[in-house]
Protein backbone atom coordinates (compact mmCIF):
# COMPACT_ATOMS: atom_id res chain seq x y z
CA UNK A 1 0.00 0.00 0.00
CA UNK A 2 1.31 3.54 -0.89
CA UNK A 3 0.31 6.73 -0.36
CA UNK A 4 0.38 9.57 -3.71
CA UNK A 5 0.75 13.08 -2.29
CA UNK A 6 0.57 15.14 -5.31
CA UNK A 7 2.72 18.35 -5.19
CA UNK A 8 2.98 21.69 -7.16
CA UNK A 9 6.02 23.38 -6.33
CA UNK A 10 5.87 21.49 -3.30
CA UNK A 11 2.73 22.23 -1.99
CA UNK A 12 0.14 19.54 -1.13
CA UNK A 13 -2.70 19.60 -4.59
CA UNK A 14 -4.09 16.20 -3.60
CA UNK A 15 -3.61 12.61 -1.77
CA UNK A 16 -4.53 9.50 -2.87
CA UNK A 17 -3.73 5.83 -1.98
CA UNK A 18 -2.62 3.08 -4.15
CA UNK A 19 -2.87 -0.90 -3.25
CA UNK A 20 -0.64 -1.86 -5.88
CA UNK A 21 1.95 -4.47 -4.84
CA UNK A 22 5.00 -2.79 -5.70
CA UNK A 23 6.52 0.65 -6.23
CA UNK A 24 7.26 0.45 -9.74
CA UNK A 25 3.71 -0.45 -10.85
CA UNK A 26 2.35 2.63 -8.22
CA UNK A 27 4.75 5.48 -10.20
CA UNK A 28 3.26 4.03 -13.52
CA UNK A 29 0.01 4.32 -12.24
CA UNK A 30 0.35 7.59 -10.85
CA UNK A 31 2.11 8.92 -13.86
CA UNK A 32 -0.93 7.66 -15.69
CA UNK A 33 -3.51 9.47 -13.32
CA UNK A 34 -1.52 13.11 -14.00
CA UNK A 35 -4.18 14.50 -16.20
CA UNK A 36 -7.22 13.37 -14.58
CA UNK A 37 -5.18 14.74 -11.36
CA UNK A 38 -4.72 18.27 -13.02
CA UNK A 39 -8.60 18.51 -14.44
CA UNK A 40 -9.44 18.60 -11.15
CA UNK A 41 -7.53 21.24 -10.15
CA UNK A 42 -7.31 24.35 -12.69
CA UNK A 43 -4.61 26.58 -11.72
CA UNK A 44 -3.30 24.47 -9.41
CA UNK A 45 -2.06 21.75 -11.47
CA UNK A 46 0.10 18.95 -9.75
CA UNK A 47 4.06 19.04 -11.30
CA UNK A 48 5.35 16.11 -8.71
CA UNK A 49 3.93 13.27 -6.65
CA UNK A 50 5.79 11.85 -3.63
CA UNK A 51 5.74 8.54 -3.17
CA UNK A 52 5.04 7.43 0.25
CA UNK A 53 5.08 2.85 1.60
CA UNK A 54 2.61 2.65 4.45
CA UNK A 55 4.88 3.13 7.35
CA UNK A 56 5.36 6.90 6.11
CA UNK A 57 8.69 6.31 4.85
CA UNK A 58 8.93 8.24 1.55
CA UNK A 59 10.43 6.42 -1.27
CA UNK A 60 10.97 9.23 -3.75
CA UNK A 61 9.74 12.29 -5.93
CA UNK A 62 8.94 12.03 -8.96
CA UNK A 63 7.98 14.52 -12.14
CA UNK A 64 4.35 13.68 -13.03
CA UNK A 65 5.67 12.63 -16.66
CA UNK A 66 8.80 11.38 -18.38
CA UNK A 67 10.65 14.00 -19.81
CA UNK A 68 10.15 14.15 -23.51
CA UNK A 69 12.46 12.68 -25.85
CA UNK A 70 14.37 15.03 -28.44
CA UNK A 71 12.59 15.60 -31.48
CA UNK A 72 13.77 14.61 -34.66
CA UNK A 73 15.58 16.92 -37.23
CA UNK A 74 13.40 18.95 -39.52
CA UNK A 75 14.45 17.68 -42.87
CA UNK A 76 14.93 19.88 -45.70
CA UNK A 77 12.01 21.71 -47.93
CA UNK A 78 11.88 22.92 -50.92
CA UNK A 79 10.45 25.99 -51.96
CA UNK A 80 6.72 24.97 -51.72
CA UNK A 81 7.55 23.51 -48.25
CA UNK A 82 7.47 20.30 -49.04
CA UNK A 83 9.84 17.73 -47.23
CA UNK A 84 12.53 16.90 -50.38
CA UNK A 85 12.69 13.38 -50.16
CA UNK A 86 9.07 13.29 -51.11
CA UNK A 87 9.12 16.06 -53.69
CA UNK A 88 10.37 13.09 -56.71
CA UNK A 89 9.86 10.09 -54.48
CA UNK A 90 13.65 10.07 -53.60
CA UNK A 91 15.10 8.73 -50.47
CA UNK A 92 17.85 11.57 -50.57
CA UNK A 93 17.50 15.25 -50.52
CA UNK A 94 20.21 15.73 -53.18
CA UNK A 95 21.38 14.44 -56.29
CA UNK A 96 24.28 13.01 -57.03
CA UNK A 97 25.72 16.39 -58.47
CA UNK A 98 24.61 18.12 -54.86
CA UNK A 99 21.64 20.42 -56.38
CA UNK A 100 18.50 19.64 -55.01
CA UNK A 101 15.89 17.69 -56.16
CA UNK A 102 13.12 20.01 -56.48
CA UNK A 103 16.16 22.72 -58.67
CA UNK A 104 14.43 23.27 -62.13
CA UNK A 105 15.49 20.46 -65.02
CA UNK A 106 17.34 22.34 -66.26
CA UNK A 107 19.49 22.88 -63.26
CA UNK A 108 19.87 19.11 -62.73
CA UNK A 109 22.41 17.52 -65.21
CA UNK A 110 21.38 13.89 -63.75
CA UNK A 111 17.80 14.31 -65.13
CA UNK A 112 17.01 14.74 -68.61
CA UNK A 113 14.38 17.20 -69.79
CA UNK A 114 11.10 16.34 -71.30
Amino acid sequence: MFAIVWLRRGIVVETETSVLPSAAEAIAAAKLRAHDVARRHPGQEPDTFRLMDATGKILGVFPKRSPQLPKAPKRPKCEHGIPLAQVYGYTSAFTPSGLPWCAPPAFRPDRTQS
